[in-house]
């Protein structure tokens, strides 16, 4: 039953039983940022934790040569028992805002989609997977989904 593993209780159905301690670090003190010339990509799936663990990579996410994320962040689907919505949705995707990052939906065709529509949510979506990068960098992003 459930999706998936996660530290919020009642995330997604999943059973109250069981759980593992494990170490945490914030990102940016464990990976620099890309150099010139460098692609640096990271896939954050954290089942609903995103907000944090991005929280824990801002050095990276403002830096001036900007990785390429791919992050799954979920609205209103999979959230912990007695929530309807993610709390903390519109703060995840305003941290690539504020930055200066492009949103490419790859749930809604891989394309580019404008701000206020991402945080806004998409009619009849629940669930969102995210590219975010660098707006110089989308058409680059954008044509290797085509290859």
């Amino acid at each position: 039953e459930g999706t998936g593993a996660s530290l919020v209780p009642g995330w997604a159905g999943n059973p109250k039983s069981g759980g593992t301690t494990v170490p945490i670090a914030r990102l940016d003190t464990l990976v620099q940022p890309p150099k010139p010339g460098e692609t640096t990509f990271f896939l954050i799936d954290v089942e609903g934790h995103e907000h944090a663990a991005l929280t824990g990579a801002k050095g990276l996410i403002t830096a001036e040569q900007k990785p390429v994320w791919m992050v799954e962040v979920s609205n209103t689907i999979h959230q912990p028992t007695g929530s309807a919505s993610n709390p903390d949705y519109a703060a995840t995707l305003a941290l690539f805002r504020d930055a200066g990052y492009q949103a490419i939906s790859t749930s809604q065709g891989f394309r580019t989609v404008p701000w206020d529509d991402a945080i806004g949510g998409f009619d009849g979506v629940e669930g969102e997977n995210f590219v975010f990068c660098a707006p110089d960098a989308a058409p680059r992003v954008l044509s290797a989904r085509q290859d």
